[in-house]
């Protein structure tokens, strides 16, 4: 019997059999979305197969990849191991070279005049998954798998950095530490980072199914990053 599992955020429905993963998108443009970006990054990841899908009804059947996610991978690691594998992740997202015209950027409307000056260099527009959390990433024993790309666009690198690095966060608040030192040391505009983390918290507070108190975290976080941007 399939498992049912319905996304609160977006309303799709998902059920996951013993050898299938089923989902039923909430809208055209998500189920869009997914085909079209998902043939794009399988120039740079590997990406679990499609059995069958139908337009009419916005559904696709997924392959049932018989791993984890790195979520549940990197609890069983060390910090340093876990570190390494978030940097063999990073330079594999490195590797994604799909630059786009500015006009094809989706953002929303009150972030552009914030980024407008790294929104006006298309050297920081990029092909980006979107929702870069470890849940999204698949993890092998040798190498990454990615899923659901209904929220893929052309936007800043960093913004999928931010989302990984908040994912961490909320699971392993040490790892994160050591990731941000990375993040920090490598090539990518920090503050173009920054922005990119203050967007996400964002989402995190409007979107997600949080208490007063976690919203209250994260506010604080919001404020913390807001004194980082200003200094």
């Amino acid at each position: 019997m399939a498992k049912k599992v319905t996304k609160r955020i977006n309303y799709n429905t998902t059920y996951i059999t013993t050898t299938s993963v089923i989902k039923m998108f909430s809208s055209k443009k998500r189920y869009e979305n997914e085909l079209y970006f998902r043939s794009k990054f399988k120039k740079y990841f590997k990406i679990p197969s499609v059995l069958y899908k139908n337009e009419k009804l916005k559904l696709i059947k997924f392959e049932k990849l018989n791993c984890k996610s790195l979520k549940d991978y990197i609890v069983q690691l060390s910090v340093e191991d876990s570190l390494n594998l978030l940097r063999h992740l990073t330079n594999k997202l490195d590797l994604v070279k799909e630059f786009a015209p500015k006009s094809i950027v989706s953002l929303k409307r009150k972030y552009k005049e914030e980024l407008r000056e790294f929104l006006d260099n298309t050297e920081y527009l990029t092909l980006i998954h979107g929702d870069f959390r470890l849940d999204n990433i698949i993890y092998d024993g040798k190498d990454f798998y990615l899923i659901d790309f209904e929220s893929s666009k052309y936007l800043f690198r960093e913004y999928d950095l931010a989302y990984l690095y908040f994912s961490v966060l909320v699971n392993n608040k040490p790892l994160a530490d050591k990731f941000l030192e990375e993040i920090v040391t490598k090539k990518y505009n920090f503050e173009l980072f920054l922005h990119c983390c203050k967007i996400t918290v964002y989402n995190i507070i409007n979107y997600s199914k949080i208490n007063h108190e976690q919203k209250k975290l994260w506010y604080k976080v919001l404020k913390e990053i807001d004194d980082d941007l200003d200094s």
